[in-house]
Formats: C-alpha cells, sequence, structure tokens
C-alpha cells in the first residue's frame, strides 16, 4: 500500500511540475519569437536596400503581442510612410501602445505630432507633456527639443534656466545639437554665467565628435573676436575652412572675404571668388551681393 500511495504521489508531483514547466516553457518561446520578429524587423528596416515593407511585417507580428520597440517602428513606419501608406492616426495608435509602456522614444514621437500637427491639432501642453516624460526617462533628442522650447519661448514662457539644465543632460550624452546649444548658452550668457571657455569646450566636442559645421564655425568667430582666446585670424582662417568644406555658407561667405582681402591669411581673390559662388549657390545673400558688386553673376 505504501509503494502505491507513493507511486501515485510521485505521479501527481510529476504532472504539476510538468504543468508548470511547460506553462514557463510556452510563454518563454512567445517571447523569444517576439524578440526575433522584432530583430528581423529591425534587419529589414536598417538594411542597405531599406525594404520597409518587409521591416513592416515583421515589426507588426511582434507589435501585435505588444513588444514595445516594435510597436514605436511600427509608429515610425506609418508617420512617414515607408513601406506603407502614410497614416498620422495609426502612426499615432501604435506610438501610444509603446508610450504607455515608457517606450521614451515613443513618448518624443508623440510630442513630436502634437508640435507639428500631424493627425492632430497643435497643442503645446501635450507636446511639453510627452517630451518631458520622454526626456525623463534620459531620451536625448526629447531633451533637446524640451531645452530648444523653453530657450525659444514656443508658445510657452522662455525659461532660460530649464533650456540650459534640458541641454546639458543631452549634451551629456553626446547629442550633437544639444553640444553646440550648450555652447551657446555659455556664449551668450543665458542660464548659467558667461564662459567663453566652457563655450569653446561644447563648441570643440561637437566640431570633434561629428565635424559639425556650424561649432566648427562658432569657433573660427571666437578666434575672429578673441573671446576667451586670443585673437588669431589663422587660426580662424582654418577652422572656417572645415565649416566651409562641410558645406556652411556663413563660413563659405567669411572664409571668402578673408581670401579676398588678405586678413590675417594669404590673399587670394580667385579662391575667394569661388567661395563666394559655393556660398551663393545656397541663396547665402551677402554672398550674392558681393558676386553682382563684381559683376559676376
Amino acid at each position: 500500500n505504501n509503494d502505491n500511495n507513493n507511486n501515485i504521489d510521485n505521479n501527481n508531483d510529476n504532472d504539476e511540475n510538468n504543468n508548470i514547466d511547460n506553462n514557463n516553457i510556452e510563454v518563454e518561446v512567445d517571447k523569444d519569437i517576439c524578440q526575433k520578429n522584432y530583430e528581423l524587423g529591425l534587419k529589414y528596416y536598417l538594411s542597405d536596400d531599406m525594404n520597409y515593407e518587409e521591416a513592416m511585417k515583421w515589426f507588426k507580428k511582434s507589435a501585435e503581442e505588444g513588444h514595445p520597440l516594435s510597436q514605436n517602428y511600427v509608429g515610425l513606419l506609418y508617420l512617414y510612410g515607408f513601406g506603407i501608406d502614410q497614416d498620422y492616426e495609426e502612426a499615432m495608435k501604435w506610438f501610444i501602445k509603446s508610450a504607455e509602456q515608457d517606450n521614451s522614444a515613443a513618448q518624443y514621437s508623440i510630442g513630436f505630432m502634437y508640435q507639428n500637427g500631424l493627425g492632430v491639432g497643435q497643442n503645446i501642453d501635450e507636446v511639453i507633456k510627452w517630451y518631458t516624460k520622454s526626456a525623463e526617462n534620459g531620451y536625448a533628442q526629447a531633451q533637446n527639443s524640451l531645452g530648444l522650447l523653453y530657450k525659444v519661448g514656443f508658445d510657452i514662457d522662455r525659461n532660460y534656466g530649464e533650456a540650459f539644465k534640458w541641454f546639458s543632460k543631452a549634451a551629456e550624452q553626446d547629442y550633437l545639437e544639444a553640444q553646440i546649444n550648450l555652447g551657446s548658452m555659455y556664449h551668450a550668457g543665458q542660464g548659467v554665467r558667461k564662459s567663453y571657455s566652457e563655450a569653446m569646450k561644447w563648441y570643440k566636442k561637437a566640431a570633434d565628435l561629428k565635424q559639425s559645421p556650424i561649432a566648427q564655425y562658432n569657433i573660427a568667430l571666437m578666434y575672429l573676436k578673441g573671446e576667451g582666446v586670443d585673437e588669431n585670424f589663422k587660426e580662424a582662417s582654418e577652422w572656417l575652412l572645415k565649416s566651409a568644406e562641410n558645406g556652411f555658407s556663413n563660413a563659405q561667405y567669411n572664409l571668402a572675404m578673408m581670401l579676398i582681402n588678405g586678413l590675417g591669411i594669404d590673399k587670394n581673390e580667385d579662391k575667394g571668388i569661388e567661395w563666394l559662388k559655393k556660398a551663393a549657390s545656397q541663396g547665402h545673400d551677402k554672398a550674392e551681393n558681393a558676386l553682382k558688386e563684381r559683376n559676376l553673376i
């Protein structure tokens, strides 16, 4: 009898364990498939041939199972009409699903849609709400965008202190635009004590990190004006050249005038005219006027 009881007990234990294991295995497999579908979607999304239709197919499979990263990508594909007809309503639907799971990129996208009136009425309160959620979750693009809203005072009270705070957070994450914006705050003394050395530090980070033509141009201006550094036209011209070669029309114009007039560098009018033409081709008014004065257009 004892043997029988032991057999029954053992069978029951085994059955229970098998049931639990099977359930756990089933859940894990679902999550695994979900992640694999997401990774497959990402592979097509980032592929050289940008196969957005295939990306959408796999993202959607995963998104419908509640995968927040996939839901965000489905939203993006609908937002921009990649691989599918553009549909702002569908984009917002998927961004909300993802944002409700605390996805910071989706939270940013909702704010972006409210800011630009994409499928919804422009609503600054909603913009601030969603950008702030995203920014507080550490999303650098949202931090920079929030900083810009406070700096410019876009339908809200201008607040340089808040702008400085959010630019700082994004800049520390090596977000290029924020590094330039933070440099400009130090440069102008907005929301923080003016510091040319801090401005130069952040401009140089942006210039070194991504060869930013705006940062390179700002560094050149600081050398031209002797702001926090000794006035140095040669150094300024070198930074202007970097910016000009990266296509920044203001740098192209200023470099042209330095070459034409021999300001701190060897005079070279022909080279100066070349840079004027490049700046004018981008619609730079002063460059166009300089060419007109010389009867070159």
